[in-house]
């Protein structure tokens, strides 16, 4: 999944899978005058050790490509049988992007379209 938070308002459509009522208040604060916020979920995996980063983004036209990498845990890793949320969230600052309505893909390395969406509205 990925969400593109440009106002407090917009936070909570996603805010359920942080999990973290400390993160959520941070994000509370963020200045949306100047940055835009970008989240990243990977969906639910089985245990720890799952991790996805957004690596890259570039935009051209009307579209922003953002790189992820998922990892997963390593053969024999010591990991805990838990229902995880992996996510990644980074912050843009507004002034890079352009005021028109953009698509929003998150990819993989190879290119596959793992998400999308378009903001503003």
């Amino acid at each position: 999944m990925l969400f593109v938070v440009g106002t407090a308002a917009e936070i909570e459509p996603f805010g359920h899978w942080l999990g973290d009522a400390a993160l959520l208040a941070r994000l509370q604060q963020v200045d949306y005058r100047t940055t835009v916020v970008v989240a990243a979920f990977a969906g639910p995996r089985p245990s720890t050790g799952y991790a996805i980063t957004i690596q890259a983004g570039a935009w051209q036209g009307d579209e922003v490509r953002l790189t992820a990498v998922e990892t997963a845990p390593a053969p024999g890793q010591a990991v805990l049988e838990v229902i995880t949320y992996p996510f990644h969230l980074v912050a843009i600052p507004r002034e890079v992007l352009p005021t028109q309505p953009l698509r929003w893909r998150l990819l993989d390395p190879v290119g596959q379209v793992l998400a999308e969406t378009c903001w503003p509205g």
